[in-house]
């Protein structure tokens, strides 16, 4: 469990997204929150961010974030 945890943040989404799908399954029959928040992270901020690509300000974005540096979040209101 330990090891998919310290593997989950730096998942190359772009070239191995099954990669996420296992791991994430694995982590979630554990902690479903965690599961859920890099879900988030990754599926809505981060790919966001990569549909913006042409300006070079979201990109330097997306490249912390798929380092974790900048963590994205999602508020419903």
């Amino acid at each position: 469990m330990v090891l998919a945890l310290r593997n989950f943040w730096k998942i190359d989404l772009l070239n191995r997204p099954m990669e996420f799908a296992f791991i994430s399954y694995a982590i979630s029959m554990y902690n479903g929150g965690i599961t859920t928040r890099a879900t988030l992270h990754y599926l809505l901020y981060a790919k966001s961010l990569l549909l913006y690509r042409s300006n070079p300000f979201h990109m330097e974005l997306y490249e912390s974030a798929m380092r974790c540096e900048d963590i994205g979040s999602f508020s419903l209101t």
